[in-house]
């Protein structure tokens, strides 16, 4: 027999809040998204490299990395959690948006076979975005996920920003969304499900006493006897 169970899988980032930039439009109107399997993004750049870098995405302060390969959660030995939790907590860039010109790997080269000529940099405004996950719009993650309309949702964002459409973007941040709850603790959660409880059996004596009242205010309707005729009248319609 099987039975599916929902875990708190760690390897699944939930990003939201204050984890999604307010500074690009990229991320704007994104309520939550998940970063599946993701890895930190540090970025390094040239000494006098023209660009610039804004961080898009990025976990929470008690995220952790780990070098562990097995993905599979052991409850026995790690309790609810699954994994072995990591010392150093922190913040973690998981998508960085860079701005600026870059070099080309072939410009201290040869050009490459069937290239006459080679693109030394790119041009000043040139618009780069990592994101430290591969499985972000996998058909599976989006089955899984919640969040999966918010990420195809990102990747038409990065798209726009790309390509400078900026006037579409600001369009879409606009849109609609429906916004997630605050999660609940187990307290709170059977805090309200006793007010649930009680509300309910609050209705049904209400209702009860209702009806009690109801019946002791009905009074039935006694139909009252016809009079009897006087014999003599009677005679006298049976002669006429």
């Amino acid at each position: 027999m099987r039975e599916i169970v929902n875990v708190n899988y760690p390897f699944f980032a939930d990003v939201r809040g204050l984890g999604i930039s307010s500074e690009s439009p990229v991320g704007a109107g994104l309520p939550a998204l998940t970063v599946p399997f993701a890895s930190p993004v540090t970025t390094s750049f040239p000494e006098g490299a023209e660009r610039t870098a804004t961080v898009l995405l990025q976990s929470s302060p008690d995220a952790w990395t780990t070098t562990n390969t097995n993905v599979q959660p052991d409850v026995q030995r790690y309790g609810e959690l699954g994994f072995a939790a990591g010392d150093e907590r922190k913040a973690h860039p998981l998508a960085v948006l860079v701005n600026g010109t870059f070099e080309s790997a072939f410009a201290d080269q040869n050009p490459p076979s069937g290239e006459e000529t080679v693109i030394k940099q790119s041009p000043p405004n040139t618009r780069l975005a990592v994101i430290g996950s591969t499985s972000m719009v996998n058909d599976l993650v989006l089955q899984l996920s919640r969040q999966g309309p918010s990420n195809l949702l990102l990747t038409q964002n990065l798209i726009d920003w790309g390509v400078e459409d900026t006037d579409l973007l600001s369009i879409r941040a606009r849109s609609t969304f429906a916004r997630t709850l605050v999660p609940m603790t187990s307290a709170e959660r059977a805090r309200y499900e006793y007010l649930n409880y009680g509300l309910a059996l609050a209705g049904l004596v209400v209702i009860f006493l209702l009806t009690v009242q109801w019946r002791r205010q009905r009074r039935p309707i006694v139909l009252e006897e016809a009079s009897s005729v006087a014999p003599g009248r009677l005679a006298k319609e049976v002669q006429s």
